[in-house]
């Protein structure tokens, strides 16, 4: 966009503080923001599906001089009911009754061509993908003599000497909306604490996580609106507190306040300190892993005979003795695994079936799926350290050294992430991976370390 301007936020909030008893402070407090002009690059040549008749005239036997068609999808259905027909032809000449395809037949050339028995074709049309196939056939150079004889240069998308056109704008926005509860007790002479609880949403109608760099094709350019969304980013719950706490032990506490200078400087300046983090898991979607509209991504499953909001209690950690880590609980109905392999696939509908199952969504469809409509299992994490501190005055009022004892997810607390959610994938319904609990060192389990520090 050559009106390309920098994006900005907007942000308010509200709050209230009150101090209690004995150093203790609670505050709540309302936070927004609103992200406005935010980058983003997407595709405008998307398949044209919709306002694109078309009349063929080729003549001759194998011709289809006259024949009209109202769109690209009406073409892609009939092609549909044609291969339901015939099997594996969609050939308009495959039965008395087949329908006429007068856009395919004019780029095959034929109305008998060997191109409507191809697999390259009859399978993406059997599974809805006319995305996939009018992709292919808007740019493979096998076709590209008929459609230059055919049809106007910019009949399936609006710039045909470009593979894709990205466009980058200011298009974009985000809404965050969060109310945070906090507790605080000052430090004196005892414990520091501090907690805080965050409820909160974000919306936006991107779906990158860390990069402006990434692609972000609309579901249809045609209605923006489709691709409101919670943010990959969003986290409903989130609880994080830390502490501080003098153990009483040595000169002038309770445990060995008469101790002699000496055995004070072992047992006295001793300190425990604590980092305990607890957030609801990122969203994620459940996919088809097919291209059903003229936008060239891949759609969310459809979920049948079950509601988002009861999948979401299916979805945790589950160990299986042959599948491993599990997001989905086999109990959902929604997964099989193989006893012996331990593999897992979806559970696909079948005809008339009443029970939780996953479909493929219809041509020029989306999924019902909610696009990041549900939780991925909860993050935990818990730290603590035991320090002791001894002051040396007879070099400086602030010299000091430490001994420190700290521990790394001390309970060496799992966190999975990797969730395997395409319903055509070979271990749909796994955990693949850990998330690096210990301050982005690439370690996911627990670590317990000691050192000596020296402060002035």
């Amino acid at each position: 966009d050559k009106n390309l301007r920098t994006p900005y936020v907007l942000e308010w909030n509200l709050s209230v503080s009150r101090e209690l008893w004995k150093r203790w402070t609670v505050e709540a407090r309302y936070v927004g923001n609103h992200a406005v002009k935010l980058f983003r690059s997407s595709d405008l040549n998307e398949i044209n599906v919709l306002s694109n008749p078309y009349t063929c005239t080729i003549t001759g036997a194998t011709g289809c001089a006259g024949q009209s068609v109202a769109n690209i999808l009406t073409e892609f259905q009939n092609a549909q009911f044609n291969l339901g027909l015939c099997g594996s032809n969609f050939g308009p000449t495959c039965a008395s009754t087949a329908r006429p395809l007068p856009i395919f037949t004019s780029l095959f050339g034929s109305a008998t061509s060997g191109f409507f028995g191809s697999s390259t074709f009859t399978t993406p049309i059997s599974q809805g993908q006319m995305g996939s196939v009018f992709d292919l056939l808007r740019r493979d150079n096998a076709f590209a003599t008929n459609r230059s004889a055919n049809f106007v240069p910019n009949f399936f998308v609006a710039n045909p000497f470009l593979n894709s056109m990205i466009d980058v704008n200011n298009r974009s926005w985000s809404y965050y909306n969060g109310f945070e509860f906090e507790v605080r007790r000052r430090f004196s002479s005892g414990l520091f604490f501090q907690a805080n609880y965050t409820f909160s949403k974000v919306l936006a109608d991107q779906r990158f996580l860390t990069s402006q760099s990434e692609f972000q094709p609309y579901f249809s350019i045609l209605n923006p609106r489709l691709d409101k969304n919670r943010a990959a980013f969003d986290v409903t719950h989130s609880f994080s507190s830390n502490f501080v706490y003098p153990l009483p032990f040595g000169k002038g506490q309770w445990l060995g306040g008469n101790a002699h200078w000496f055995v004070d400087k072992f047992i006295g300046g001793w300190q425990a300190q604590g980092l305990t983090r607890w957030s609801a898991g990122a969203p994620f979607s459940v996919s088809s892993g097919r291209i059903t509209t003229g936008a060239f991504i891949g759609q969310n499953a459809d979920l049948r005979n079950m509601t988002p909001q009861q999948f979401q209690k299916f979805v945790g950690v589950f160990k299986h003795p042959k599948a491993g880590a599990l997001w989905l609980d086999p109990a959902s109905g929604l997964i099989t695994i193989n006893p012996t392999t331990g593999g897992t696939t979806a559970v696909l509908c079948t005809a008339g079936q009443t029970t939780p199952c996953f479909a493929h969504p219809g041509v020029n469809q989306n999924g019902n799926f909610p696009f990041f409509g549900v939780n991925a299992p909860r993050f935990i994490n818990q730290d603590l350290g035991i320090l002791k501190r001894t002051n040396i005055p007879s070099i400086s009022e602030t010299f000091n050294f430490e001994i420190r004892f700290e521990f790394f997810n001390m309970f060496n607390h799992p966190n999975f992430t990797g969730l395997s959610s395409g319903i055509t994938a070979s271990n749909f319904g796994k955990l693949t991976t850990t998330v690096d609990n210990v301050r982005g060192g690439g370690v996911n389990a627990r670590i317990i370390q000691w050192a000596v520090k020296v402060n002035w």
